[in-house]
């Protein structure tokens, strides 16, 4: 279903969580009242939620939750001050978070990929894709806990100012695209089960105006660089 007409103020979870294979369509511009959360359930496997008109973030924080091959799509332009928090809730398949659209985002605030405890032990973090056709998706700092993923979907996706961390097990994937960040933090730790990974693909370049930090805690998981910088 669809849903269109004039700018809503939204003070709680939109949810997918329903029935499998759902595709929602909001067209509707989003003014945050309060922190919210984007769900696609696991209950609600391969739906997708996309998310067509601008968001403003209104001083509050969005929370975009993909799980279960789910899709949680926003191709609005994201404004406003406040941060995003990007998450997964169970190991029954990861779903896709994904910034695409025309027009670039412009909100103030960092972006972080949040790990959570897996149902049977262990981590899972979720996927999240960076794909606007002109602008940037993340104007500021980008954290990546562990067992995350960041790919882009084209080149330059992120602020040059940004600073890029991420954590064990997490991949920061290129995929054969070009970005320029100000710096980039690896960081593995003694609990980790994998590396920290930048890889740029075959084609890929990482531009950097700053430094490069790689910490490892855990000298089986040694924070790694794949490709041209």
């Amino acid at each position: 279903w669809e849903l269109s007409g004039n700018t809503l103020t939204v003070t709680n979870d939109v949810r997918l969580d329903a029935s499998d294979g759902e595709n929602v369509s909001i067209n509707c511009g989003l003014r945050l009242g309060g922190n919210v959360r984007l769900f696609v359930n696991w209950t609600a496997q391969a739906s997708e939620l996309h998310v067509n008109g601008a968001v403003d973030l209104n001083g509050h924080n969005l929370l975009l939750t993909a799980d279960s091959d789910g899709l949680v799509e926003v191709t609005g332009i994201i404004s406003g001050t406040g941060s995003i928090y990007v998450d997964r809730n169970t190991d029954s398949g990861g779903g896709t978070v994904k910034f695409s659209g025309v027009q670039g985002n412009t909100f103030q605030g960092t972006v972080t990929l949040r790990d959570s405890p897996g149902f049977f032990g262990g981590v899972v973090g979720p996927k999240l894709v960076l794909d606007k056709q002109s602008g940037v998706a993340v104007t500021g700092n980008l954290v990546m806990e562990r067992q995350c993923i960041l790919a882009l979907g084209r080149s330059e996706q992120i602020g040059d100012n940004s600073t890029v961390r991420v954590g064990g097990g997490s991949a920061f994937l290129l995929q054969d695209h070009a970005e320029s960040i100000q710096s980039l933090e690896l960081t593995t730790d003694s609990s980790d089960s994998g590396p920290a990974i930048l890889d740029a693909g075959s084609g890929g370049l990482l531009g950097f105006y700053g430094n490069i930090t790689a910490i490892g805690n855990n000298s089986s998981q040694i924070p790694t660089i794949k490709g041209k910088i």
